[in-house]
């Protein structure tokens, strides 16, 4: 027999619930991206922020799914909490990305990055 609250968490975690398998899927691509960034010289120093994002988003999913499926509120708040650190993370990752992107971009209008001039 399901409680109300039961019942309200089932409610509440059903839009995660119906993303579940689209937060797995960012996971994995979250996860290969980070993969990837491994094998530039430069990634290796942020490559363990999409992996620890694709792990944060994998956990989410699987506690959002637990949460819908057995009415568990505990489950729904690990959930939830799992995506707001994910989203703290990534929006660390994109003010470094703008940083690093800035500095490319103010070296290469200075000439910093052109290297010799020949003319």
């Amino acid at each position: 027999m399901t409680t109300d609250q039961e019942n309200q968490t089932r409610e509440t975690s059903a839009p995660l619930y119906e993303a579940r398998n689209w937060m797995k899927l960012l996971a994995v691509a979250s996860f290969l991206a980070g993969l990837w960034l491994v094998a530039s010289l430069v990634g290796i120093v942020v490559a363990w922020l999409p992996l620890w994002a694709g792990i944060l988003i994998l956990q989410s999913a699987r506690a959002a799914e637990k949460a819908h499926l057995e009415g568990d509120q505990l489950s729904l708040i690990r959930s939830l909490s799992k995506l707001k650190t994910c989203f703290t993370l990534l929006g660390a990752l994109c003010v470094l990305l703008v940083v690093i992107l800035t500095v490319f971009l103010l070296a290469f209008l200075t000439g910093s990055l052109a290297g010799p001039r020949l003319f």
